[in-house]
């Protein structure tokens, strides 16, 4: 398995990406290639971790964005949410991982996780024609792992 896949569980035929400083990791198919670039945010306060993603069996393009932001005071993911993503209240409880809660918002490619200390977004960008990364990460998501 790759370095950057320590402490992950990946399937034989994935890799791993595994940024502990920002406290999440996940498998991925072994043939794409990315460019991963971090950005501070304020409002929430956090990282982005922007994810540039090419197949490499079929050339095909996908962009994705893991935030990692901190949790605050807030008692659950619903009210993180409220406060701090009102426009991403509307949404369905899924398994995610290691998380406390977990929700996919309905009508969109996002979902977020809740931990003990950080929320974190996976916010997937697709088209027609483009890559199908909410179907590869779909089929993955048990293998994530948040750690702060």
């Amino acid at each position: 398995m790759p370095p950057g896949a320590t402490g992950l569980k990946c399937a034989p035929a994935d890799h791993g990406l595994n940024l502990q400083q920002l406290g999440w990791g996940f498998c991925y198919p072994a043939d794409w290639k990315y460019i991963e670039r971090e950005v501070g945010t304020t409002a929430p306060h956090g990282v982005d971790t922007t994810l540039d993603i090419v197949g490499a069996k079929d050339g095909l393009f996908g962009f994705m964005i893991i935030g990692s932001y901190d949790r605050g005071d807030s008692q659950s993911l619903k009210a993180w949410l409220a406060d701090n993503e009102p426009d991403d209240t509307d949404t369905t409880p899924i398994q995610w991982g290691n998380a406390t809660e977990a929700v996919a918002v309905n009508g969109q490619l996002k979902r977020y996780a809740l931990s003990p200390h950080r929320v974190y977004l996976m916010s997937i960008r697709e088209g027609a024609g483009n890559l199908d990364l909410d179907g590869a990460m779909s089929q993955r998501l048990q293998y994530w792992v948040f750690g702060i």
